[in-house]
């Protein structure tokens, strides 16, 4: 199993016109959101105003889940979509695309050939969540702590496994993930 486990204190965080946006993830590894040179990039965001533009991405698809707060969002000739907690959309990067209200969101910017899973997993204190064989999936610890493989993993922490066989991770407190699969 190869586990890489990226901490708070490893991740990139910059501000954009409407908040502050954390990269998590992004492959090839080398790659920079700025150049969009990128296949998958994995972020948590802030929106701080209450109404923001969404910045084009033409080539990508994105999928956005509401970690706090509630996001109506617009996409001009598409659809529109008011978001609660733990919801999500999925939109083209074509798209024009504009919201509102102020939240903490979970987004995965993506080549359409990787289209993710994106789940919200809720774990009671001391409750296990079991992976299957032959996997790759990506999560991030929200909120509470869990043990995995020996260690301890902390809130706001992402962690990238490719596995063979199945495993598990267990909740040390109450704990909310967001878990992505491709």
């Amino acid at each position: 199993m190869a586990i890489k486990i990226f901490s708070l204190e490893n991740q990139k965080s910059i501000n954009w016109s409407g908040g502050k946006t954390t990269e998590l993830f992004i492959f090839p590894e080398k790659s920079k959101f700025e150049n969009r040179d990128f296949e998958i990039r994995i972020s948590a965001a802030t929106i701080e105003v209450e109404e923001s533009n969404f910045t084009p991405l033409p080539g990508y698809r994105r999928k956005i889940m509401v970690l706090e707060g509630e996001l109506h969002l617009i996409h001009e000739n598409h659809h529109s979509i008011k978001l609660q907690r733990f919801n999500q959309d999925s939109f083209s990067g074509d798209w024009k695309t504009t919201s509102s209200g102020k939240v903490t969101d979970f987004n995965v910017i993506y080549r359409p050939q990787f289209e993710p899973i994106v789940e919200f997993i809720e774990l009671k204190e001391f409750q296990s969540f079991k992976f299957e064989d032959n996997e790759s999936a990506f999560f991030y610890v929200f909120q509470g702590s869990i043990s995995m493989d020996g260690k301890c993993i902390l809130e706001k922490t992402f962690v990238s496994i490719k596995y063979e066989s199945r495993f598990s991770i267990r909740a040390e407190a109450e704990t909310k993930l967001i878990l992505v699969k491709f």
